[in-house]
């Protein structure tokens, strides 16, 4: 079974010098050595900008700040601020739905039915958004983890020419 793709710098496997100075330089290639930045939209929701910061904190402590994620990682923690103002109105209409059915008495029948039945179509489409930004950050952290061990296996593991040991060399040169 294959290994999963890891940085030259935690491989535990035995690896020649050689080996480990190939693989080193083939990762710093893959990487743009410009850091992350934060995009204007970002920046102006709080609440996304909070996640963008401990994200980037957490990219920065595996050596992943790198300007090849910018875009998902902004895109990502607007998403996730937006859930959060999905699940915050979703808790309001269930306060509004259930202070409703406690005071329904002092309304016709047909008036109770008629503002809970569009207070409880909001409330499904609110949770249908809720969802469908879910599923949204379910793909983006997907693919970003894909991305980052497709990066890390796209490195080279050995040299494309093979080279000869010194017993090898010995017996070309002299043979």
């Amino acid at each position: 079974m294959a290994q999963n793709a890891k940085p030259v710098d935690t491989i535990t496997w035995h690896a020649t010098k050689a080996e480990k100075t190939m693989r080193k330089e083939g990762e710093e290639a893959l990487k743009s050595n410009k850091a992350i930045k934060v995009s204007d939209a970002v920046k102006r929701n709080e609440r996304a900008y909070a996640y963008f910061k401990r994200l980037v904190d957490i990219f920065k402590g595996i050596d992943l700040n790198d300007a090849f994620y910018e875009n998902v990682l902004n895109r990502y923690c607007i998403l996730l601020a937006e859930c959060d103002e999905h699940s915050a109105e979703i808790k309001q209409q269930q306060t509004m739905i259930f202070n409703i059915d406690q005071n329904h008495s002092e309304m016709s029948i047909q008036e109770y039915y008629g503002i809970r039945n569009e207070m409880v179509k909001t409330l499904n489409k609110t949770e249908g958004l809720l969802t469908s930004k879910r599923n949204q950050l379910l793909a983006i952290e997907k693919e970003n983890l894909l991305t980052a061990q497709a990066k890390l296996r796209a490195v080279p593991k050995q040299n494309k020419e093979k080279q000869l040991s010194a017993i090898e060399e010995f017996r070309r040169k002299y043979s």
